[in-house]
């Protein structure tokens, strides 16, 4: 999911208002069941979807950014936001979403270092039955 985060509130949906964490949650619970689960967030403020309501045992949930930081990039003269360009550049050399997280996170240290922003914070939560799991990208 790519859009605007709001603090203390959820993300923004095009025709849908706010998607909460709780909501969330209960959507994945409802369509996802015990299946191995990765949810990629990319929003300000992102960081809030790490709660019980979000957390299980089969799922992967990466931010852009900490519960109360703005994630960067997000402009007319950029194709995708720091987050989403890290991620996608870090994919191919990650065989586990643990590895992208970690690649992720580096990438976006260094970007916001070098134009002198204060550190976002991406944040990851790893289920114990997919703390390992492999990215299908080979």
């Amino acid at each position: 999911m790519t859009s605007h985060g709001s603090k203390n509130a959820g993300f923004y949906l095009s025709r849908g208002g706010i998607l909460t964490p709780a909501k969330l949650g209960q959507m994945l619970q409802a369509t996802c069941g015990d299946a191995p689960t990765v949810v990629l967030i990319s929003a300000c403020f992102s960081g809030q979807f790490l709660v019980p309501e979000m957390a299980g045992k089969n799922r992967i949930i990466l931010t852009a950014a900490r519960n109360d930081r703005p994630s960067f990039g997000c402009s007319a003269d950029t194709t995708y936001t720091y987050w989403d360009e890290c991620l996608i550049d870090n994919i191919p050399d990650s065989r586990t979403w643990s590895e992208l997280s970690l690649g992720v996170k580096a990438c976006i240290n260094e970007k916001e270092t070098r134009l002198g922003y204060d550190p976002s914070h991406p944040q990851a939560f790893f289920g114990e039955a997919v703390k390992n799991l492999p990215i299908l990208n080979r």
